[in-house]
Order: C-alpha cells, then structure tokens, then sequence
C-alpha cells in the first residue's frame, strides 16, 4: 500500500477520489455529494486534508481530514478506520492539541477494532419518513402568536445564522457560524439537482424564534432535514414542531418520496416528535476519539 496527498489543483486526481467514493455505500459522518461538480465546491469551501491510499494503482481507501479550531476539534473521514495508524503521514497532520474524533456508522462493515484507540463519546440515531407513512401529529402552536416566513437569502441571512447557533450552541460538535460560512452553504446546496427549503417562525417582533432547514435532492427523490429547532424562550409551545410539519408538507407535495435526519440520541423529546410523525431509525452514528 501506498499514500498520497490529494492535490487540488490537480483534476484528474480529484476526479479519480470522486469516482471511488461516489461507489462506496454511504459511510462516517457525511454523505457526499453524488455530482462531481458540487462535491467539487464542497473540497473548496471545506478546505479539507484529503490522502488517498492505493493497492498498486487502485485507490482502497482515504482519509477526508477537517480542522474545526474554534471548538478545538480535528474530525476525520475514513472509509476503513483500521489504516489510520499505518501511514507516518497522517499522523503527522493530525492536531493533537484538538480532540481527534471519528465518526462510524453501525451499518459500516470496516469498524475500529482496537478498543483500546477508540472511545465512543456520542451517538446520533439517523432516522427516515416515507410519503405513505406520514402521521399529522397535532400540537399546541398558536396561529395569533406567531407567523410562518420563507427563508429570503437577501434580508434573513443574519436571521438564520443567529438562530442556527442559538439553538445548537450546546450540542456535540456544533461549531458557531457566521453569515458567509452560511450563504456558502446555501450556494453549494443550490444546484441543478439540489435545492433547500428553510421556513422561519416569528413571534409579534419580527424575530425568528423557530425554524427548519431541508435541502431536497430532484434525483433520488430524498430530502435531509439537516437542521430545526426553536429558542429557548419560546419551546414547548409547539414552534419547532410547526415550522418541521410544514417543511414535511412542502417536501413531499412538490415530490420528495422519503426524509431523512439525524438527532442526538439523547435528545429525547425531538425523537418523541420525530417517531409521533412516523421516522423510524435506520442507523446509528457513533462518534468516538481517539485516545
């Protein structure tokens, strides 16, 4: 086996790890993109260490390499966990003064093996709505108190990223965002194939209490309800609820067939939600350090 350094300016090498990987069953803590094109834009705006390791001249593996600073964190990407201590090279481009963490599906076949490298620090359940098995589940949401606003790029953008790192500032991994790291996300989900939808709850102030983020894939029919919630001081009072039914309703009418998510699986009071709608769990994400 051998190892080599993705070059970005290199095509033909980028196009290579792109063939290989768009093959590969879905794996670790992402899905990639299945067009090249926006797989390419997601290389440049994540600015990611990518090796790639070769049997002769066929790639068998790579390591997707991202350094969150801000929360102290190095997350990696790996389609066989147990090649991560056999290179020199990318021992030495790990930051070890971060926590180093690995995220593993349960359904993955190449799961680390050495118990002593890996400690689980967290799990998220990934969970699937069909069409056919949609649940109008009721709740509490005032209409007086509160109105439904379509996500405008041009006046909400600082809307969405306030609430975004308001409601998810405390969980595992989460790190703040700022406006531009937003709208690069949105112009990268913004492609002939790929569109999202987000949908703002406001109270009597105009200001965004709730909302929901779904990104719909025109291929394969399937949305991913990536993020939602509601503030602090307006929960329980049926705001993330709303904004996700509505969300749902608006997927599956303009043809979406399935939706997906993921949640921490501690977060029992959005699974309860999500199960009440007809999600069921299909898999399990578990992140683990290593130590």
């Amino acid at each position: 086996m051998k190892i080599n350094k993705l070059d970005n300016n290199n095509n033909q090498q980028k196009r290579a790890f792109f063939n290989f990987i768009s093959k590969l069953d879905n794996h670790g803590y992402t899905s990639f993109p299945k067009d090249y094109n926006v797989f390419k834009k997601l290389i440049d705006n994540t600015k990611p260490e990518i090796f790639i390791i070769y049997d002769k001249e066929s790639i068998i593996n790579y390591f997707y390499i991202v350094d969150e600073n801000l929360i102290n964190r190095t997350i990696i990407q790996t389609y066989d966990t147990n090649h991560l201590f056999s290179f020199e090279e990318i021992k030495k481009n790990l930051d070890f003064s971060n926590s180093i963490e690995i995220g593993v599906r349960d359904s993955e076949n190449n799961k680390p093996k050495s118990k002593i490298k890996f400690n689980l620090s967290n799990t998220y359940n990934f969970m699937e709505l069909k069409k056919e098995n949609l649940v109008d589940v009721k709740n509490n949401f005032n209409k007086n108190n509160y109105q439904k606003k379509l996500f405008d790029i041009k006046s909400d953008l600082e809307n969405l990223t306030n609430i975004q790192n308001e409601c998810f500032e405390n969980h595992h991994g989460y790190q703040k965002n700022n406006p531009d790291e937003i709208k690069k996300e949105l112009d990268l989900l913004n492609s002939d194939n790929e569109s999202y939808y987000i949908l703002g709850i406001i109270d009597k102030n105009q200001k965004w209490v709730g909302y929901s983020w779904s990104n719909y894939n025109l291929n394969s029919k399937t949305a991913k309800l990536s993020m939602c919630g509601s503030v602090k001081n307006h929960r329980n009072n049926g705001v993330a609820t709303e904004a996700i039914k509505s969300s749902i309703n608006h997927l599956f009418k303009i043809g979406c067939e399935k939706i997906q998510l993921e949640v921490d699986h501690k977060n029992n009071s959005a699974k309860k939600i999500y199960l009440e709608m007809g999600f069921e769990i299909y898999d399990n994400l578990r992140w683990y350090e290593i130590i």
